[in-house]
């Protein structure tokens, strides 16, 4: 019998067993999700290669964990809680959003799971936020209470985008009129917002590892999209540090920005995320930091599956 985690998102998998004696994991693999029909599919091929019968279970899924039915945002994946539970048996089974589990795993990262973006240094009674660009935005925070850290997790990237210069307004309005409703921040701000934007600039279309890809080799009008993209991103990342107090740092992560290190670090991000008026001064203390470490929303899960809390 065994502890399984799981992280399963918008593109990939990952899945690992939980050691007993100290929490660490094990048989770790990572799997593209379109290689499985379902959930309860890629869990099963999981135990199998593991060769491990789980008891109990812990999985982080794209999407909100709110009731019994679950379905992924940027997945056509559903399946119901109990039936999950009852057809692997388990004895316990913990659903976390995607970026709960980031956040159950934040106050416990190392120097060396993670890059710092520019200055800031947290404070004491920390409280920590991240969000991330991948195939949505996630958003989640850390809040350390009297008994513990407490991960809050929430559905941040599906607030409204606020343009602030003209050329995000036509990016905005671009879209807007094309799908008639709300431009969220998921919309530009993800792994897909990068093309959309370079789409509503240029008018050409190209994946947004083209587009990044184009602004590394030189393309002026690449690299406009990408550093306007970094620069919202700066500021969004700044509103979550001010809507939660996040004293003990932003962090960043999803699957993008580790493939854009260079380019984040030359880009307007800390200087957006810091341009605040009279609230600039608090902000430039908060630090901001990329994760590097791969396997951090299984680690949460593990964390919140041998905590004993649901």
């Amino acid at each position: 019998m065994a502890l399984v985690v799981g992280d399963i998102g918008g593109t990939n998998l990952r899945f690992a067993v939980v050691a007993p004696a100290d929490g660490s994991l094990q048989h770790r693999v990572a799997w593209p999700g379109d290689r499985f029909p379902d959930a309860a599919a890629a869990l099963s091929a999981f135990c199998a290669e593991a060769g491990v019968t789980p008891e109990a279970a812990a999985l982080a899924v794209a999407g909100p964990v709110v009731d019994d039915w679950i379905e992924l945002t940027n997945r056509p994946w559903a399946f119901s809680r109990q039936r999950l539970a009852q057809d692997f048996r388990l004895s316990r089974l913990v659903l976390l959003n995607d970026f709960e589990a980031l956040a159950e795993a934040l106050p416990h990262l190392t120097a060396a799971d993670s890059l710092a973006i520019g200055p800031g240094h947290p404070v004491a009674q920390r409280r920590l936020a991240v969000i991330g660009p991948g195939t949505g935005l996630g958003v989640a925070a850390a809040v350390e209470t009297g008994s513990g850290w407490v991960a809050l997790p929430g559905e941040g990237g599906h607030t409204t985008f606020a343009a602030t210069t003209d050329a995000e307004e036509q990016v905005r309005r671009f879209w807007a009129d094309r799908w008639q409703e709300r431009i969220t921040n998921e919309h530009l701000l993800s792994g897909p917002g990068l093309a959309r934007i370079h789409e509503a600039l240029t008018e050409q279309q190209l994946p947004p590892e083209m587009v990044s890809a184009a602004a590394a080799a030189g393309d002026l009008a690449a690299a406009a999209s990408l550093e306007l993209w970094f620069s919202a991103l700066g500021r969004y990342a700044g509103d979550v540090g001010l809507l939660t107090l996040a004293t003990g740092g932003v962090y960043l992560a999803g699957g993008v920005l580790p493939r854009l290190v260079p380019q984040l670090l030359a880009s307007g991000f800390r200087r957006q995320f810091e341009d605040r008026g009279r609230e600039a001064q608090w902000l430039a203390a908060v630090p901001t930091a990329l994760i590097t470490a791969e396997d951090v929303a299984l680690r949460g899960c593990a964390a919140r599956l041998t905590s004993g809390h649901r």
